[in-house]
Parts: structure tokens; C-alpha cells; sequence
């Protein structure tokens, strides 16, 4: 997924956007086999508007919310950081507006909302 963010005077091309997921199971990391799909559309944006990267998982069988982590990262300009964490029970906002629906983990949806995007939101999303 090529997202790009477009000001009255420039425009800002971010790259691929990947999702990693971790399964935690009674304190073990379980590998598991998951279908992670994204979307395939650019996201265009004005600056100070709010986006979603599409972040979709498909897994066989059920899967608890507490056994659920997940992790976006971006890879910016300004180097590598931090944005939104969830560790099945605990949610870390590293990045002001940013936002997972919990709600919606257990159904296979881990898009992320970036509210009030700016130049530095430029950049690999994984």
C-alpha cells in the first residue's frame, strides 16, 4: 500500500505499509499462520486531516482479545519510532491521534487512525 499525504504545495509519499502481528498465549509466543491483507489504494490526505491505514488479519479459528498484539511503527524521516501498541490488554498511544479500534481486533481489524496528519507522518508504516 502507497499512502501520500498532499499539501497545497507539495506532496509526501510514504511507502509500503506492512502490519506485524504477535499471538500471546499464557505467556508464550505462539508462531501462527495469519493472512494480513492491506489495502491496495493510495491514501491522499490534506494535511490536518485525518486518515486510516487499512490493516486487515484472517485467521481459521477464534481468537481472544487479551491473546492479541499489536504494534504500528513508522519509519519517518526523523527515523524510526513508535506510533500505537496493544498488548491484549494494555494500549500505548506513542503518537498524539493515533488509534486502533480495539473493539474490532477479535474480528480481524487492525487499521490505524492517524487524526491531524502533518509532512512528518511521511513515511514506512509497519
Amino acid at each position: 500500500t502507497n499512502f501520500t499525504f498532499a499539501t497545497r504545495k507539495c506532496f509526501c509519499a510514504m511507502y509500503q505499509c506492512r502490519m506485524q502481528f504477535l499471538l500471546i498465549f499464557s505467556n508464550l509466543i505462539v508462531a501462527a499462520t495469519l493472512r494480513v491483507t492491506t489495502s491496495s489504494v493510495p491514501v491522499v490526505s490534506l494535511v490536518k486531516n485525518n486518515i486510516i491505514l487499512h490493516c486487515h488479519f484472517l485467521r481459521v479459528d477464534a481468537i481472544r482479545l487479551e491473546d492479541i498484539a499489536v504494534k504500528w511503527t513508522a519509519n519517518t524521516r526523523s527515523g524510526r519510532k513508535p506510533v500505537y501498541a496493544f498488548n491484549g490488554s494494555h494500549t500505548e498511544h506513542h503518537r498524539l491521534g493515533a488509534a486502533v479500534d480495539v473493539r474490532l481486533l477479535t474480528k480481524g481489524q487492525a487499521s490505524l487512525r492517524l487524526q491531524d496528519v502533518t509532512l512528518e507522518d511521511e513515511g514506512n508504516y509497519t
